[in-house]
């Protein structure tokens, strides 16, 4: 037998228990042997056990964890931006730093964001119709979306000005960088996070770069609809970042390709559908549109250089693919 059933308590009393009945050795071999069978089998096709399913972050364990959050007094935080403007969650908070995390909190609602749980922090300036405006994009793990309330968020998004300028005492984590922490919110916010983060990636902390993207008109993003509601579509160097409603990052390890609708003829505009690999945790397409044609050769080409598969709704874009 590919199992020894003897080395099994229950297997032992299983095999007196059958001698019991007076079986002949060899019903009790075949049975002995099925047995054995079944133990192989289920050995082999069992699930993780509890400690490999929590470093698989399990959606049950990951809820379990979420829910278990525990809120603090921002007075006992180590820093605290007051009044910050957020698109997702919407509204303005109080943002407190703490050693392990940072907390969102306002009259109404609060959500906290573990250090540990943030796969990218996206810094987004220069975008156009909103001058002086950065947003700061917080991407979270997979499998590790922020709490709040009912809501659970895979991003958090803040929207900053460049004015007015903050001034505060630097915390303990960020005495390397002097006694006072200065600059607009995007920068003050940069600085805190880098220094609460641990196990900094290259890849980390992104820019939008021209070197990566640039569109017709020399911007790092072109307009995209999501819907009625519009939005900015950002080519990233790791992935694509729809800021608008909904919210979302697409690494480029995630897509498995972007289909291209209302190409070509009269139409001034066309349409994406960006479609995912089947074990991505954002399996659910992403259908943007309105986007203006000028902007069809820059974002295929960028698609490309990032080897994702660029098709044709319907048929092989040949002449893109390659």
């Amino acid at each position: 037998m590919a199992v020894n059933l003897t080395q099994y308590r229950a297997g032992t009393e299983l095999v007196s228990l059958l001698k019991q009945h007076g079986l002949p050795k060899g019903a009790l071999n075949l049975i002995c042997h099925k047995v054995a069978e079944i133990v192989e089998e289920a050995l082999k096709t069992r699930k993780p056990s509890a400690p490999a399913a929590q470093a698989n972050g399990s959606a049950q364990q990951q809820a379990a964890t979420s829910a278990a959050v525990t809120l603090k007094d921002l007075q006992s935080a180590d820093a605290v931006l007051h009044g910050v403007p957020f698109t997702i969650p919407r509204g303005k908070f109080d943002v407190g730093f703490f050693p392990d995390s940072m907390q969102l909190s306002n009259k109404q609602t609060s959500a906290v964001v573990p250090y540990s749980s943030i796969q990218h922090v996206l810094v987004i300036d220069a975008i156009p119709k909103l001058p002086n405006t950065t947003n700061v994009v917080l991407v979270m793990k997979s499998g590790h979306a922020v709490k709040q309330g009912k809501n659970c968020h895979d991003i958090i998004v803040l929207q900053t000005k460049d004015k007015p300028e903050l001034d505060l005492p630097a915390p303990a984590a960020c005495q390397h960088l002097g006694d006072r922490l200065t600059g607009a919110t995007a920068v003050v916010l940069s600085l805190l996070l880098a220094s609460y983060i641990e196990d900094i990636q290259e890849d980390t902390f992104l820019t939008a770069d021209a070197s990566v993207f640039s569109s017709s008109a020399g911007d790092l993003m072109i307009a995209a609809n999501s819907g009625a509601s519009p939005g900015w579509l950002v080519p990233l160097s790791a992935g694509l970042c729809y800021v608008g409603k909904p919210g979302r990052f697409m690494s480029n390890s995630s897509i498995s390709k972007v289909l291209f609708h209302r190409v070509g003829g009269s139409s001034s505009t066309f349409d994406i559908t960006v479609i995912f690999n089947s074990g991505a945790a954002a399996a659910k397409p992403l259908e943007l549109g309105q986007i203006d044609a000028a902007e069809l050769s820059k974002l295929q080409g960028y698609l490309l250089d990032q080897r994702i598969k660029v098709r044709l709704a319907g048929a092989d874009l040949a002449v893109f693919c390659g």
